[in-house]
């Protein structure tokens, strides 16, 4: 069938509402790190990421700048004597508290000098923020003004920096930085190399641990008997490294005093302490739950904490037989309550000491006393000793009386008188 369409609609343009546009590049506005809060302004400098333009006028302000920091190096902010590390430059809050944490929290010379340079290795801690947002303080008068106009409202970072760290956590820290400059002078800081010691931290099983090593001047050891205890010491201790024996108990630990602990951990690690966990001696009746437990506490303390890189775990997922737990034996003692041998504790500590010297530097290793010896043993010496003292004095007085040389004799003296 054949349709034939009249000439006047054949012929009529189609009408749309479409409207044709230019098409172009995309324009993209310029990126910036713009913290703003009612009533207060542009307080970009308040944010960690800020860069100063060390300009002396800036558009809509009535004041004039004098700004030195981009001057500055990290010799005018440490006294240090390696030329390497002193002529490192920032440009931001954050790189100065980067180059701030890593050199206050980093021991060997070598690695601190190597992380230092290297800008794609992240540690930023609650002293380093402090400290770089006081020496911004100083140096540059666009913070300064911004701290002195500031209400003390909370501030909120529009990005990371690319750093691949939570923003929730990164607004904690620019806001503790930006507290503590508030109140504080860059005369009353002081940078400079970590001079903390190392904590243990170990079950109540080894205390006894005095009678096996010596003390050491480098490391602390602390026996707790509850994880309450163990998180006190944990926030109260300004230590460079906190080991951690995990508990040694015959009933599971509650799911809630796990969690508490990884808060607590979490805020240690912000602060740049490392913190090493370990699986205790196997035993108790509750070891296998705790140890799975544990596992999952650093991972809630890994996920809460910025420097996720000073929580350490030395737990495997699947037990083996090279794990530390297993450089003693499965029944060390007769209850949880007891206290483990002496040679268990030598042996535990010896190789504790050897995992978690990788992750640790000490300057002094752990120095083992002289074993005691046993009661029989003391009294075998004692008897010996007498037994040994009276002979000597046997043969002093059983000794043979010496006789004097024919020449050495002293004549007979007569008393007869001689009559001529």
């Amino acid at each position: 069938m054949l349709i034939i369409i009249p000439k006047e609609v054949k012929d009529a343009p189609i009408q749309t509402k479409t409207k044709r546009v230019r098409r172009r590049a995309k324009q993209k506005s310029p990126r910036t790190n713009l913290i703003t809060v009612d009533h207060d302004g542009d307080t970009s400098p308040l944010g960690m990421f800020f860069t100063c333009s060390g300009r002396t006028r800036e558009e809509g302000i009535n004041y004039q700048f004098a700004c030195t920091i981009r001057d500055k190096r990290f010799k005018d902010v440490a006294n240090v004597n390696d030329d390497t590390i002193g002529e490192l430059r920032f440009y931001t809050i954050y790189g100065l508290a980067r180059l701030i944490s890593i050199f206050e929290t980093e021991k060997n010379e070598d690695r601190r000098r190597f992380l230092m340079k290297d800008e794609k290795y992240k540690l930023v801690t609650t002293d380093g923020m402090r400290k770089a947002f006081t020496f911004y303080k100083k140096y540059c008068d666009h913070v300064i003004r911004a701290i002195a106009l500031h209400d003390g409202s909370r501030l909120n970072l529009p990005h990371d920096g690319s750093t691949g760290i939570p923003i929730e956590q990164l607004n904690d820290l620019n806001n503790e930085g930006v507290s503590f400059a508030k109140v504080h002078t860059w005369e009353e800081i002081t940078v400079k190399l970590m001079t903390r010691k190392a904590l243990l931290l170990l079950p109540n099983g080894f205390r006894s641990h005095d009678a096996v090593f010596e003390s050491n001047g480098d490391c602390e050891i602390f026996i707790y008997e509850k994880i309450s205890d163990m998180m006190k010491t944990l926030v109260d201790h300004e230590s460079r490294t906190e080991v951690v024996v995990t508990p040694t108990t015959n009933t599971p630990i509650p799911k809630q005093e796990w969690m508490r602990l990884s808060t607590s951990i979490a805020k240690v690690a912000l602060r740049g302490t490392k913190v090493v966990v370990v699986a205790a001696p196997r035993g108790e009746e509750a070891w296998e739950q705790n140890r799975i437990d544990a596992r999952e506490m650093i991972e809630w303390a890994k996920n809460g904490a910025t420097m996720s890189r000073n929580v350490i775990d030395r737990i495997p997922m699947l037990e083996s037989v090279s794990e530390l737990c297993h450089s003693v034996g499965k029944h060390c003692r007769a209850t949880s309550e007891d206290s483990y041998p002496h040679l268990v504790v030598k042996d535990f500590l010896e190789s504790l000491w050897n995992c978690v010297k990788g992750d640790i530097s000490l300057d002094e290793n752990l120095k083992t006393k002289p074993a005691r010896k046993s009661k029989a043993a003391r009294t075998r010496e004692y008897f010996k000793r007498n037994r040994e003292r009276m002979s000597q004095e046997n043969k002093v007085h059983n000794a043979p009386i010496r006789k004097m040389p024919h020449s050495n004799r002293v004549p007979p003296h007569n008393d007869q008188t001689h009559h001529h």
